[in-house]
């Protein structure tokens, strides 16, 4: 009989540890079923990009330079108030702003510069085509993880996680921006190979609770990482 109870009393605490882990670190879980299930909204305020100026991003050090659509942030702020103590748990970074990413860091510093694209000749191109005046759709909330504490130790999340806003781009201005810098970096003698104008998933980052994840880290940040619906209003 004790040994009964013993064993009755392990299954419980084993299937009581995996439920824990449900709970802390899917993104579904019991915390979110209320945003779940009646939905996620969003300003329109989001697609005042006419409105924003653009902002050039610019350094020395690496991943300091890049190309981006500057978003108003307010809504973005609204919206990071919503996820973050539910789907995010409480434990989600932002940056206090928003943009949309066209030309990456890694793009810059790893293909354009080295074939002598300047980040100057870059912001010229996405002025001149009026960036600002982009039009883009929201899609949906994306997410993804990563293992992240390999070590076990307790104080360290499981999982590295971001949220993001998946967006198209509409108007098809942004990719049309890729390609003005990519004829311009062939022009200078840059290698095809190493830059597809196409290769492009368009996306407004939320939050993380770590860092931000690229796909250099094997995320693709497209509609495969939609978990819910969002209605703009």
């Amino acid at each position: 009989m004790l040994l009964y109870t013993t064993f009755v009393l392990l299954v419980f605490l084993a299937l009581f540890y995996r439920v824990a882990l449900v709970w802390n670190y899917l993104p579904y879980n019991a915390q979110s079923i209320a945003v779940l299930q009646t939905g996620l909204t969003l300003s329109s305020d989001i697609y005042q990009t006419s409105k924003t100026p653009f902002i050039e991003h610019t350094g020395e050090a690496a991943f300091e330079s890049y190309l981006a659509l500057n978003i108003p942030y307010t809504p973005i702020s609204e919206f990071f108030k919503i996820v973050n103590p539910t789907l995010g748990k409480n434990e989600l970074l932002n940056r206090g702003e928003a943009h949309i990413t066209v030309i990456s860091p890694p793009e810059f510093d790893k293909v354009l510069k080295p074939a002598g694209v300047s980040i100057q000749e870059i912001n010229e191109i996405a002025i001149h085509y009026r960036i600002q005046h982009s039009k883009f759709k929201v899609i949906c909330l994306g997410h993804a993880q990563l293992p992240y504490n390999i070590t076990g130790l307790q104080s360290s999340p499981q999982f590295m996680e971001v949220f993001m806003l998946i967006v198209k781009d509409s108007g098809k201005q942004l990719v049309a921006l890729r390609k003005h810098i990519y004829d311009l970096y062939i022009k200078k003698g840059g290698q095809g190979a190493l830059f597809d104008p196409k290769a492009y998933w368009p996306h407004i980052t939320i939050g993380y609770n770590v860092r931000d994840l690229f796909v250099e880290d094997g995320v693709y940040k497209d509609i495969n990482a939609c978990i819910k619906k969002i209605t703009v209003v």
